[in-house]
């Protein structure tokens, strides 16, 4: 099952560029080795014009079928003090935050609804899912369902490389 939004309001969506999922999952790596056992860290996004969702996931050793997986889900706009940078670097100290809790009790239960906390007097909603990745697109694979239909729908009012630059400014991407 692919990532969903929190507010489903949104048409179009998009994933966080590869190099800054790339960054996020060296960083819990990074952070987490030891009491992860060396399990890699799995990360997905979902971007829209007005929410970010980021997931962390792993699957603890010696575990095949089940995966914890800490999912933030947060609003931003397009003022400079809740930004896209801003918005993911807190979803990431949420999620930090949020993974070490687990780890220190692991038998306690994480809510599966969206449930809403404060961390640097911002709102943000997290839940937990056991849902496996690599399971869920082998089995998806199996049966030829194609649940990666793409993220960006490209609306054609996007022509020239400017206008790109000027989308990417507005989602806090430019030249961060």
């Amino acid at each position: 099952m692919p990532l969903e939004s929190r507010t489903n309001k949104a048409s179009k969506s998009t994933k966080l560029p590869a190099e800054f999922s790339n960054q996020i999952i060296e960083v819990f790596n990074e952070h987490f080795k030891k009491q992860l056992q060396g399990q890699p860290v799995l990360v997905d996004s979902l971007l829209t014009g007005n929410e970010v969702v980021v997931r962390v996931g792993y699957n603890p050793k010696g575990m095949k079928l089940r995966q914890h997986n800490f999912e933030v889900s947060l609003d931003y706009d397009q003022k400079p003090a809740t930004n896209l940078v801003s918005s993911v670097h807190l979803a990431i100290d949420a999620l930090a935050n949020i993974l070490q809790e687990h780890i220190e009790k692991p038998d306690q239960d994480f809510s599966p609804t969206w449930t809403a906390m404060t961390l640097e007097k911002r709102e943000f909603f997290y839940r937990y899912t056991a849902e496996n990745s690599d399971l869920e697109k082998q089995a998806n694979d199996l049966l030829g369902i194609d649940d990666q239909e793409p993220l960006v729908k490209i609306d054609d009012t996007v022509e020239t490389e400017e206008q790109l630059q000027e989308a990417l400014s507005k989602l806090g991407l430019d030249g961060e």
